[in-house]
């Protein structure tokens, strides 16, 4: 199975290619894809981030390095969320490597980084708060206090987020050969992990800088 046919089928049937992830995991093209990917839409929505406005639009040079540094973050992100992931996977089961959770972390990601980012694209406009240009719950509360613990943790309950982690959980269950409800629980509960502390630093970000 190629790339496209790992692509296609994280959406489509994601048991099947996260069974093809496990046997045999790459990861290096789709990365590559992925990062471009969060660079575009990173430079796309940044002119119009709270702290960005208040200080007028920056030149598109500024755009790109602010971009380049957040994907370089987000790149972290996948790094050690897969070593965590492999971690409470091995405790729970045993077996499966660091390459098979991170190239199933990378293709998973796809979900909510283009198709994710690509609604969030529709659903933004510059008169529109970042609240209500989000996925998750956030966009239902009617006046969202953004420098509130609940607010910053209502962005993390996304559907694509949740969506994802549900073919993360589905591969999991692939590296391990361990039952899915158990790999759904590993999958979610590192989910929920996540959330909290994203949540926390987002409260502390908006705290310091907001």
């Amino acid at each position: 199975m190629g790339f496209l046919g790992r692509l296609a089928g994280v959406f489509f049937s994601p048991a099947k290619t996260t069974r093809t992830i496990a046997e045999k995991p790459v990861w290096l093209d789709a990365c590559i894809i992925l990062l471009i990917v969060i660079v575009g839409f990173t430079c796309l929505v940044i002119p119009h981030a709270r702290m960005l406005d208040q200080a007028g639009k920056p030149f598109w040079p500024n755009q790109l390095i602010c971009a380049l540094f957040l994907t370089h973050l987000y790149f972290l992100g996948f790094v050690v969320s897969s070593l965590v992931l492999l971690i409470a996977g091995r405790l729970v089961s045993g077996g499966g490597h660091y390459t098979q959770v991170f190239s199933l972390f990378v293709y998973a990601s796809f979900i909510d980084k283009i198709l994710g980012n690509a609604v969030r694209l529709f659903l933004f406009s510059p008169d529109t708060s970042a609240f209500k240009a989000a996925t998750s719950i956030a966009r239902f509360f009617p006046h969202p206090d953004e420098n509130g613990f609940i607010s910053a943790l209502s962005v993390q309950i996304d559907f694509f987020q949740i969506w994802l982690f549900a073919v993360i959980g589905i591969g999991l269950a692939a590296i391990f050969k361990m039952d899915v409800k158990k790999a759904m629980c590993v999958s979610y509960g590192f989910w929920l992990f996540k959330s909290v502390i994203n949540a926390v630093l987002i409260q502390l970000g908006m705290s310091l800088f907001g």
